[in-house]
């Protein structure tokens, strides 16, 4: 079996200031790791303190607010996984640093300004190894029914040309009325829904990440014009399409979140080999 673990964005700066708003959940994970104590996060009533000791890791569609008591250099990493990881349960967890996850941490923060596959390399074995450590809990089970896995992985492949129910139940050998029935019983939703809310999705992040127009992410994404789109964008995550594209870039980078080319780094960027053995910053460093 294929894993795929996609990065999407990443970042290790000091946060000064402004690491107060609600964070929308988001279709990814993300992953943090703080230098120094002075922050935390707060999903359900239960606080997630960010420390030296540990990776914090925010499940998808996972809402949270952040607290900012005093500046902080972070560490980030925004991705997504591939099955058979690609249904987790919203949730946070904290992930304590042992030896392994320390040097790929370090690896990681010493490849930041590198470029090219090196950097990538270390930032996929980061995210791969410390989810290695999240709890079965952490996910929902799996899709049995391969004849459903056919249609969901469809899907995926057709979001900008989108398949209609008969098709979809041709994908799955069914009839038309018992795919329909079996995949409520699967997602409790009918399959138009799930394909929408997957494509909305993935627009999401284009919208995020992406350079692509909202006329050419509305076409990638199997809406007719720029209006529709921005129609059921909006009633579905409460906002059009162009504000949600700044807020979300604002998040991303960070209210007051100065980025890694603006400041120095409270550890050794030293090009050596030798270098990726040094300690990692501690707190006050």
């Amino acid at each position: 079996m294929k894993l795929t673990t996609h990065i999407l964005n990443f970042s290790y700066g000091e946060i000064a200031s402004g690491w107060r708003v609600k964070v929308p959940s988001r279709p990814y994970w993300r992953l943090y790791w703080n230098a120094e104590l002075g922050a935390d996060i707060t999903s359900d009533g239960t606080r997630f303190p960010l420390d030296p000791q540990h990776m914090t890791l925010v499940a998808p569609h996972t809402n949270f607010a952040p607290h900012l008591e005093s500046p902080v250099h972070q560490f980030h990493i925004h991705f997504q996984l591939s099955k058979p990881f690609d249904l987790p349960k919203p949730g946070i967890y904290r992930i304590a640093l042992d030896d392994h996850l320390k040097r790929d941490l370090e690896i990681a923060i010493r490849t930041l300004d590198q470029g090219g596959t090196q950097r990538l390399w270390a930032m996929t074995r980061l995210v791969n190894n410390a989810c290695a450590g999240l709890p079965e809990l952490a996910w929902n089970p799996s899709i049995c029914d391969r004849r459903l896995q056919s249609v969901v992985d469809a899907m995926e492949d057709r979001q900008r040309d989108p398949l209609s129910n008969n098709q979809l139940a041709e994908v799955a050998n069914l009839s038309p009325a018992t795919f329909i029935r079996l995949f409520k019983q699967q997602f409790n939703m009918s399959p138009q829904q799930y394909y929408v809310e997957k494509r909305l999705e993935h627009a999401s992040i284009l919208l995020e990440y992406g350079e692509q127009s909202i006329e050419e992410i509305a076409e990638s994404c199997g809406f007719c014009d720029r209006n529709y789109f921005s129609t059921v964008f909006r009633r579905k995550l409460g906002v059009g399409p162009a504000a949600f594209r700044r807020m979300a870039r604002l998040g991303s980078n960070g209210a007051g979140h100065r980025r890694l080319e603006n400041f120095s780094l409270p550890v050794d960027r030293s090009s050596t080999t030798e270098a990726v053995d040094a300690p990692l910053p501690q707190a006050g460093s």
